[in-house]
């Protein structure tokens, strides 16, 4: 679970209700990039309260609002990949939080110490 890429669908995506539901529920799984989800679409439509065919619908307009990329794989029990590439991009969550917390500690002389 990505709490930034969470608050990145919050704060910057321009997607709308059942839109905005599908980019949260994969949000969800993402890392701290915005990338790496493999939530599956019957994973998806259950977290955004959505039927299958909705999610399957919402998918290509994320794409076409380039919101979303969707690395598709065929073939039986097979998940898709997605990636949120707007957030990448944006400057509010380019480093993720542990890297910009140690860059404040050190600019104040604190050492960090990693077990």
């Amino acid at each position: 679970m990505s709490v930034q890429a969470i608050s990145w669908v919050f704060e910057c995506s321009e997607s709308e209700s059942g839109y905005r539901l599908v980019m949260l529920a994969i949000a969800n799984h993402t890392d701290a990039r915005g990338e790496n989800a493999w939530p599956a679409i019957a994973t998806i439509a259950r977290e955004a309260r959505l039927s299958d065919r909705q999610v399957q619908r919402a998918l290509p307009r994320l794409v076409r609002l380039g919101e979303l990329e969707v690395v598709y794989r065929s073939g039986r029990h097979l998940t898709n990949q997605y990636r949120l590439p707007k957030m990448a991009q944006s400057s509010l969550f380019a480093q993720p939080v542990e890297k910009t917390v140690e860059k404040r500690l050190r600019k104040r002389g604190v050492t960090i110490c990693h077990p």
